[in-house]
Formats: C-alpha cells, structure tokens, sequence
C-alpha cells in the first residue's frame, strides 16, 4: 500500500517543499531485528510553511513476525539523492484489555511494549464497544504497573473489552531540514 500525507497547520510552520516518503517493516522479537524493503516512495505536494507532516494509511504487514514500522522521509536539500532520515519507529500491532471513558475522551488500556507514542494514529477492530472500532489518535500515555493507558481523540462514553490495534498512521513530524541534518553521523 502507499501512505498519504499532508501538511498539517499551514503559513506559520518551518516546513516547505517537496519531500519523498518510505516506510518498512521490522522484527524486533529476538534480539535480532530484521528488515523489509523500503515501501515504494510517496511524495508530499509541495508544502508551504506547515507545522507537521501527517502519514495516514500506512499498510499493514501480512507477516505475523513483524512488530514496528520505521517512517522515513528525505529532507528538502536531499530530495533527489534520497539521502533518508528515520523520523519514527512505531509499534505495528497488539491487543486491547479494556477501554474507559475519561470525561469525554476513550482510554485504551494495552500490555506494555507496545511501541506507541503520542502522535500515533490506531485502527481499533473486534472491540466491545463497536463505536471505538474505528480510527484513534494518541493524545497522552500513562503508565502504570503491566500496562499502560492511551488516551485518544475520540470521544464515547462506554466501558469496553478486547479488540486488536493496529498503527495506520502518525501526526507529529514536525522535523525541519535543519533538524533532521544535524542527526547525520
């Protein structure tokens, strides 16, 4: 699959131009991480001035080995030798044990290692509740003991059991050239 991406906040951000996106899969289970391909490359519209860069629709691996997917994207000035700069490594798959309302917002209780961080974008599916078996974006995470709690975007007001996530996307790329250049070894 390709992601789609976007630039998010315009006219007061630090980000414009064109860039070029992959992303790839990776197992991490053992010690030993191995890698995907590069997916093919997506290109952003030519942004001007944004706040961030939003990757929606990323694929899913159909291999159960894996558990993260890297996002990687060129800056500007490398855009045509596609020097490439990891921008996020997120958490590919895992379950749900429960889902409370926080006045208003749905928090999503998951085991630990999960690979989530604020930012990260969720499809929800087999979850109790079918309202919350939909798209969520991370807004905060607390962690306590076993698990950790993912407050979303989403507002519903039911308890809730069960249900898988998976990572479909990441709001948060708010990495300038400058930014992205002085992570070069």
């Amino acid at each position: 699959g390709t992601v789609t991406l976007i630039g998010a906040g315009g006219t007061s951000g630090t980000i414009s131009g064109i860039y070029n996106c992959y992303y790839r899969y990776v197992d991490d289970r053992d010690g030993h991480k191995r890698y995907s391909d590069l997916s093919p490359v997506t290109q952003t519209g030519d942004l001007d001035r944004v706040t961030e860069i939003e990757w929606t629709g990323l694929a899913q691996s159909s291999q159960s080995r894996v558990n993260k997917i890297e996002l990687w994207r060129t800056a500007v000035a490398d855009a045509n030798t596609n020097k490439l700069y990891l921008i996020v490594t997120l958490g590919h798959n895992g379950t749900i044990t429960s889902s409370s309302e926080n006045d208003p917002k749905v928090e999503f209780t998951i085991p630990k290692g999960h690979g989530l961080i604020v930012g990260s974008v969720i499809s929800v599916a087999g979850h109790s509740v079918g309202g919350y078996n939909t798209t969520h974006e991370i807004t905060e995470i607390d962690s306590s003991g076993t698990s950790d709690v993912l407050t979303t975007d989403f507002t519903h007001a039911s308890d809730g059991t069960g249900g898988t996530w998976t990572s479909t996307g990441f709001k948060g790329d708010n990495n300038t050239d400058a930014t992205l250049q002085a992570l070069e070894f």
